[in-house]
């Protein structure tokens, strides 16, 4: 039963690693291999798909399968601590700890975490996926069976750029063939390839894209998702 859910977990891992595989079989077996005459046009088409195909595929796999980071030892709680915390009630010793929080709660307390019993450093949240609490939490992505966060963002941010850029650079070259697939030109086996290819990369481009373009917003106004939704108080 445990295998089963972790296995469903990765499903979408595993869709995109299929999807891009079958991408590989038909942009450089099919386009570059067969349907284009000119060897140099073929040499840089298949050098810049494998080029960009390491750039996003690299740091998809590290957001992946980036561990989620620790909460330092200071913000955990002893059963005393949260129950004062948790019934409103002074906690003199929190002092000691020089905790480096400036977001609370709406009432203007602390922002505890009743399932691991820590004070929330700024911006972390309790993923009930995950069943942990992440830092510098941005959201849960079932596309990379992960939390978003402090540990992965970057490499998250990465994939989304190259993916776009590989999406653009595979939807513009094999348009022209998907055309010419239309137009009668070329044979059903080839085309059929180039149809479905250059379709589910301009579908996925929309989504890549405009997923991309968010979270550069985000990162100019210094913001995560969640905080898009959910606002806490700056003391």
């Amino acid at each position: 039963m445990w295998l089963a859910a972790r296995l469903a977990t990765y499903f979408p891992v595993l869709f995109v690693t299929g999807v891009w595989a079958w991408s590989y079989y038909a942009y450089i077996v099919v386009l570059v291999g067969t349907l284009i005459d000119n060897v140099f046009v073929a040499a840089v088409y298949g050098l810049t798909f494998h080029m960009l195909s390491f750039l996003f595929l690299a740091p998809y796999y590290r957001a992946v399968f980036e561990p989620l980071p620790l909460i330092q030892s200071k913000f955990v709680l002893s059963h005393h601590e949260f129950r004062r915390l948790t019934h409103g009630e002074p906690c003199p010793d929190l002092k000691d700890r020089n905790l480096p929080i400036k977001m609370h709660d709406g009432s203007g307390r602390l922002r505890l975490c009743t399932k691991c019993k820590i004070i929330k450093p700024d911006r972390c949240r309790h993923c009930s996926i995950c069943g942990a609490c992440v830092l510098k939490f941005d959201h849960h992505c079932p596309w990379v069976a992960n939390c978003v966060g402090f540990h992965n963002y970057k490499f998250f941010f990465q994939f989304l750029a190259y993916a776009t850029f590989f999406l653009i650079f595979v939807a513009a070259t094999s348009a022209r063939y998907f055309i010419l697939y239309v137009n009668g030109s070329i044979s059903s086996d080839h085309g059929i390839h180039m149809a479905a290819m250059c379709f589910i990369a301009v579908v996925f481009l929309f989504s890549v894209g405009s997923l991309f373009a968010m979270h550069i917003h985000l990162l100019r106004r210094n913001e995560t998702t969640v905080m898009t939704r959910v606002r806490s108080v700056l003391l």
